[in-house]
C-alpha cells in the first residue's frame, strides 16, 4: 500500500464529497481540468514505484510525470528535473490553456493542489496575466485527506 489506510472520518469525509460531486457532477466536469504531477522511481530490478519523498534534490532513477484531465482533452508531460515555476507555467500554457478555446465561456477552470510551486509569486503574476481565461479552483480538500 502506497499510503496508510483512511480513517473512518476521512471515509466519512470522502463518501460525502463523493455523493455532492455525483449529484452536481456538471460542475466538476464541464469546463473544468484537473492537473496534478507524480514522480516514479524505477528500481534496478525492473520495479516502477511511486516516490513519495521530498523534492528538493536531483533523485536519481526517478522521472516526474504531469498529467491534465479534462472532458475536452487529456495530456501527460514527462518534466526534466524538478518541477518550478517556470516549467509549470510552460505546462499550463501550452495544455491548460488551449482547452479554454472549448468552452461557451472562453475560459477554463483549473483545479491543482497545494504544491508549493503552484502558489510561487511567479505563478500568482502568471495567473493574474491569465485572469480573463482561467479561474483557478481549490482542490477538494476533503477528497485529498
Amino acid at each position: 500500500m502506497f499510503r496508510p489506510e483512511l480513517t473512518l472520518d476521512q471515509k466519512i469525509s470522502r463518501a460525502s464529497a463523493a455523493k455532492n460531486m455525483i449529484k452536481n457532477g456538471d460542475k466538476y466536469t464541464i469546463g473544468v481540468a484537473y492537473g496534478d504531477s507524480q514522480r516514479f522511481r524505477f528500481e534496478d530490478n525492473g520495479t516502477i514505484s511511486l516516490y513519495h519523498q521530498s523534492e528538493k534534490a536531483n533523485i536519481p532513477n526517478t522521472v516526474l510525470a504531469w498529467s491534465c484531465m479534462s472532458t475536452i482533452n487529456s495530456t501527460i508531460s514527462r518534466v526534466d528535473g524538478r518541477l518550478n515555476s517556470a516549467k509549470y507555467s510552460n505546462l499550463l500554457e501550452n495544455h491548460v490553456l488551449p482547452l479554454r478555446e472549448q468552452t461557451s465561456s472562453n475560459m477554463i477552470q483549473y483545479v491543482h493542489d497545494w504544491f508549493p510551486v503552484h502558489h510561487s509569486a511567479a505563478m500568482k503574476k502568471f495567473y493574474s496575466e491569465n485572469r480573463n481565461d482561467l479561474i483557478l479552483l481549490d482542490w477538494p480538500w476533503c477528497l485529498a485527506t
